[in-house]
């Protein structure tokens, strides 16, 4: 769909639209403040996308636009604000969410703009467990693609309303009607196009505005920065072609509004004119259908021309939600006091830890103290400790209000995912009250647990690779160890384990590209340049049949005798990835206090964790305790390891099967290589699913065994001479063979 504009017949009245850099503007920009009553104009998103979408490129021309920036960064040159990594800035790609406040039009935007590779997805979980909306940018020559869908699925977990930006609409192949299918079929969400472009790839030079009936066109010229634009009301009167496109996309978008919002139905049962129903009152009803979730708006641009960056930032005040419109339950259970979550730790060589906060309720202070309610302690802030954050730059702020994004240093044990409040008191209370709205009674001994009172953290996903780490001599060994102390306190991602019968550090993430950043962070932050063993694949473990299994654990410490007497079930169950929690079935069994339910469910998750066959992760599995005998006074830690210890028994009698990850992947290739590159993956095991065509590529999507994908990446450019490139995320696990499972265990180094 695209028109030619230059041909319309244009409103006498022309006006011009001026975005500034003058320094001027810049110190009007830094010294806004809003108070606490301000909160309805702050907007917390987030840009996420399938990597090379272009949300860097986005991300810096509206703090261009916004006057929080003098240049236009560019990701080729590596002098972007937010990739400011030198890692990023070498690969040209992002690793880490990075943080930035900006104004525009009086309101206070707090963005983080996150990575598009699949290795660093946690960093887009993490994101959008703080945001109240995001920006989903697709590349409008290849719409919805792979990593699209996975963070997709990752905003609907939290029901983050979106609005969808299809980007290089100047590229060859740009297919505005193509994206809105694609979005259709493939995010199963009604697109809502409020934007149309003028003229096609090449000649894309501006939008048209279906809200306002007014045409948005850049200046041309490759020296044109995109801050002035034409904007122009269309002339519906002429009656040629491009007037009758421009009314039948407004009817369209009129009808579909029609079906949520009252006020636009009474227009239509009125017989209003379509071009004669006020653009406010579609707005509000666009923001309607955007929170609810009924519909995704779309609008068109081209970031790298800097063209429809602007209509974009207005998007964002206009529908996009504030914290305000965002209902949290927890809220109820603090009052009017102070609710956080921190959400993202990195460390700085000067100011030490920073950790990210999101604030949900209450005054944040610096100079104050604050309780982590995981951790049950009290970690002081420092006066100036407080900062607003802009990439890798911060400004000390005195106190933070609901609704920010903000920083604080120097907090020594706060992890990602932790909650913090005001007082141990206002923990207890919140704890107290979720037990009374939600029906759940504990005894006396119990009332001090502060379940409840901790906010729902991160989910972070299992990591599919593993490799060891040597320091390269024994003087290094203490600097390793702390250095992925830190690197492990910043991404939650990366696991460290210290293997039982080895005694070798194992490292463990989401892909080779993750371990390789890992490495070269040990050698240029830290000095540290260490060994890295064979990448080996990080398999699960499931049980083949159910089997029940009894234990009696007893002994005696001083006067004192723990007795346990347990019998357990522990079942196949395809549909539990992860384990969850214990359920209890049977007359026998007494009552179960809270904190005895907590521990024997930290008993059996920690026996999950470590199967008999290679010591992997067990999954798919029940566990039910039919029976249980606990005597009085027996300890916590006995009760435990009971626990585990019937759960790891029943797992050697339950003959457990590997279950190996499967990967989807889309190589996008051209005809000439494309049936090279089809005999490749079904060497390897795969399974073609179908292939696709978009412009002159041909997309192979397909399933491989995550074992065979090793170093795929170089052997395809080889076989392609280059040309070919792919993209990949976990599938799911599947079993493997007889053959391929002894073969594994043959292999396995203990």
């Amino acid at each position: 769909m695209h028109l030619c504009w230059r041909k319309l017949c244009l409103s006498s009245r022309k006006l011009s639209v001026f975005g500034s850099r003058s320094t001027r503007w810049r110190r009007l920009h830094t010294s806004t403040v809003l108070s606490a009553e301000d909160i309805q104009r702050i907007r917390n998103i987030g840009i996420m996308a399938h990597i090379d979408a272009g949300k860097t490129t986005t991300t810096e021309r509206m703090l261009y636009y916004s006057g929080f920036s003098r240049h236009l960064g560019d990701v080729d040159r590596g002098d972007t604000v937010t990739d400011y990594l030198e890692e990023e800035r070498n690969r040209g790609i992002t690793i880490v969410s990075a943080a930035v406040t900006f104004f525009w039009n009086k309101y206070k935007i707090n963005l983080i703009d996150t990575p598009g590779h699949v290795d660093f997805t946690v960093e887009v979980e993490r994101s959008l467990r703080v945001l109240d909306g995001a920006i989903t940018v697709l590349d409008a020559s290849q719409g919805v693609e792979a990593q699209t869908l996975t963070v997709w699925r990752q905003a609907n977990r939290y029901h983050i309303p979106r609005i969808i930006f299809l980007n290089k609409m100047d590229k060859a192949g740009a297919n505005f009607n193509m994206c809105l299918q694609s979005i259709r079929e493939r995010l199963h969400v009604e697109p809502i196009p409020i934007n149309l472009p003028i003229g096609k790839e090449r000649t894309f030079s501006g939008v048209v505005d279906l809200v306002t009936l007014q045409q948005l066109e850049w200046n041309a010229g490759i020296s044109s920065d995109g801050s002035s634009y034409n904007k122009e009301n269309i002339d519906l009167s002429a009656g040629s072609s491009s007037t009758e496109t421009v009314l039948e996309a407004r009817s369209r978008l009129i009808g579909y509004l029609s079906d949520f919002d009252d006020k636009i139905a009474e227009y239509v049962l009125n017989d209003t004119r379509i071009e004669d129903i006020p653009p406010e009152d579609i707005i509000k009803a666009l923001r309607t259908v955007t929170l609810s979730g009924n519909g995704c708006i779309v609008l068109c641009g081209s970031s790298r021309k800097n063209v429809g960056v602007q209509p974009l930032m207005d998007a964002i005040i206009n529908y996009l939600p504030c914290p305000n419109d965002i209902k949290h339950d927890f809220l109820e259970y603090y009052g009017d006091n102070l609710c956080a979550l921190a959400f993202k730790i990195v460390h700085d060589k000067h100011r030490g830890a920073l950790t990210y906060i999101r604030l949900y309720n209450g005054l944040l202070k610096g100079g104050g103290n604050i309780f982590n309610v995981n951790l049950m302690n009290w970690e002081k802030i420092g006066n100036s400790d407080l900062y607003q954050v802009n990439a890798d730059e911060y400004k000390t702020i005195k106190e933070a209000t609901p609704g920010n994004i903000v920083c604080i240093a120097g907090l020594k044990e706060v992890r990602s995912g932790d909650t913090l409040t005001n007082s141990s008191d206002t923990a207890r209370k919140a704890a107290k009250t979720y037990r009374k709205l939600n029906g759940i009674k504990v005894n006396d001994e119990d009332a001090d647990d502060l379940e409840g009172s901790v906010l729902a953290g991160l989910e972070i996903p299992q990591p599919v690779f593993f490799c060891s780490i040597e320091a390269p001599s024994v003087s290094k060994q203490r600097d390793l160890e702390k250095a992925l102390e830190k690197i492990q306190r910043e991404d939650p991602s990366l696991q460290v384990n210290l293997h039982k019968e080895t005694g070798q550090l194992v490292l463990s993430g989401m892909g080779e590209l993750h371990l390789e950043v890992i490495k070269h962070r040990l050698q240029s932050e830290f000095n540290v340049d260490p060994y890295l063993g064979a990448l080996q694949i990080a398999y699960r473990e499931m049980p083949t049949e159910s089997v029940e299994h009894s234990i009696t654990l007893e002994n005696t410490i001083g006067k004192y005798n723990n007795h346990v007497s347990m019998t357990i079930s522990l079942n196949r169950n395809p549909s539990t990835e992860t384990f969850k929690t214990v359920r209890y079935f049977g007359a026998e069994i007494p009552h179960i206090d809270f904190k005895k339910q907590k521990i024997i469910n930290a008993g059996v998750k920690s026996a999950l964790s470590y199967g008999p066959l290679l010591h992997c992760s067990v999954v798919n599995t029940d566990v039910v305790i039919t029976h249980i005998d606990i005597a009085p006074r027996t300890t916590l830690p006995f009760i435990q390891a009971t626990a585990n210890e019937c759960v790891r028994e029943a797992l050697k009698k339950a003959d457990c099967c590997l279950l190996e990850p499967i990967m989807s992947l889309n190589i996008h290739t051209d005809e000439i290589h494309l049936s090279a590159a089809q005999k490749d993956i079904l060497r390897r095991r795969g399974e073609i699913l179908h292939v696709s065509s978009i412009n002159n590529e041909r997309i192979i999507s397909c399933l491989a065994p995550l074992a065979e994908l090793v170093g795929y990446s170089s052997n395809l450019r080889s076989l392609s001479s280059g040309t070919a490139s792919f993209t990949m995320e976990l599938n799911n696990y599947s079993p493997l063979g007889e053959y391929e499972q002894s073969k594994v265990i043959g292999n396995y180094i203990k």
